[in-house]
């Protein structure tokens, strides 16, 4: 594992709507409207298992501007049943005369049906344990089964540690590391052990000084962490000092995130980080 230090952007903004925006995007500009994985989505040939969500909600990061990633609940892929069974997989017929918006609707009907046609069969029973768990219990079945996806997401959710945070952030942690300890045992059965990388970052940090409600409110820089067999394991980059917190006694930013996307996505994407983010060239390798 390695844990790269103080990280985020520069002048971060404490909202969850904005910085998160801006994580997913890679780009401090709000009119930016594109993922960083879904521009990298486009540079990419057609592929409905390109880059999977695992969950209901499509998120931003996985949007390009022609193509967006497929998603997967942790109970399969569903297809219609009854009469539409029969008439929904017309609407994927496409023809030269089709509008873009047509031909768009289409090829997700089609990539609808290649995707539960590849994963069906590997998921025929729902995973137990908690959700993050239950979502990396997916990914590790679909990466074991050879499913040529490049990109995977999952989600933890309520780490916004306004009150009691002791209790609350101590077992969300737990519950996050029993999880990808259960992903990890689970990929190292396999044969694609050495071909996964784990990145796991959240929008912002905590506030250092906790508030009357025994939490800790928004925050700036925060470590990511990333896990693989093929990381060189350590620290990287600046512990942000507490003797040297901004105005409103936060931690200073010492490492860029976008530096942390370059080197992933020329470690473990092949694709070089100007092509993704514009004006970009530096990276941070722990690969």
């Amino acid at each position: 594992m390695a844990i790269v230090q103080g990280v985020s952007y520069p002048e971060p903004s404490l909202s969850h709507f904005s910085s998160m925006a801006i994580w997913q995007s890679a780009s401090l500009s709000a009119e930016v409207s594109t993922g960083w994985i879904g521009r990298w989505l486009d540079l990419q040939p057609h592929n409905a298992l390109n880059a999977i969500g695992i969950g209901s909600t499509l998120p931003p990061l996985m949007v390009g501007e022609k193509s967006v990633a497929s998603m997967v609940d942790i109970g399969g892929v569903q297809l219609p049943w009854g009469q539409a069974a029969s008439q929904i997989p017309k609407l994927g017929r496409t023809s030269s005369s089709d509008i873009p918006f047509v031909a768009a609707d289409a090829t997700s009907i089609t990539d609808l049906y290649a995707t539960a046609q590849a994963l069906g069969p590997l998921l025929t029973s729902s995973p137990t344990g908690s959700n993050i768990n239950q979502q990396l219990a997916v990914v590790s079945t679909l990466i074991n089964g050879n499913v040529p996806t490049r990109v995977w997401e999952v989600n933890l959710s309520s780490l916004d540690t306004h009150v009691s945070e002791v209790g609350v952030q101590n077992e969300l942690l737990a519950e996050l590391d029993g999880a990808i300890g259960a992903f990890m045992t689970a990929i190292s059965a396999g044969s694609r052990s050495n071909d996964v990388t784990v990145m796991i970052y959240s929008e912002f940090g905590r506030r250092v000084m906790s508030n009357a409600g025994g939490g800790t409110d928004h925050g700036t820089s925060a470590p990511v962490f990333i896990i693989g067999n093929g990381v060189k394991g350590g620290l990287y980059g600046d512990q942000p000092p507490l003797s040297s917190l901004d105005e409103n006694g936060n931690l200073q930013v010492t490492t860029d995130f976008r530096n942390v996307y370059g080197g992933l996505l020329e470690g473990v994407l092949g694709t070089p980080v100007k092509d993704i983010i514009p004006s970009w060239n530096t990276s941070l390798s722990v690969l």
